[in-house]
């Protein structure tokens, strides 16, 4: 993936949200994943866990025109 400053990055457009199965190993096309575009448009989404209270925080980066 490139930023918006063509500098290369890990972070995409998209979250995936998939159940946690010991051993798994999931790739793009794998048909438990249920992705997701937070804000379409958007870049550098990134999320957070919060696994005591049960809950996901997400970033990211809104292009402006």
């Amino acid at each position: 993936m490139v930023d918006v400053a063509g500098k290369a990055s890990s972070r995409g457009t998209r979250l995936a949200r998939f159940p946690f199965v010991n051993g798994q190993v999931l790739d793009t096309t794998s048909p438990t994943l249920a992705e997701y575009t937070p804000v379409p448009g958007s870049t550098i989404n990134t999320a957070g866990v919060d696994p005591v209270h049960g809950r996901i925080a997400v970033r990211y980066r809104a292009r402006t025109a």
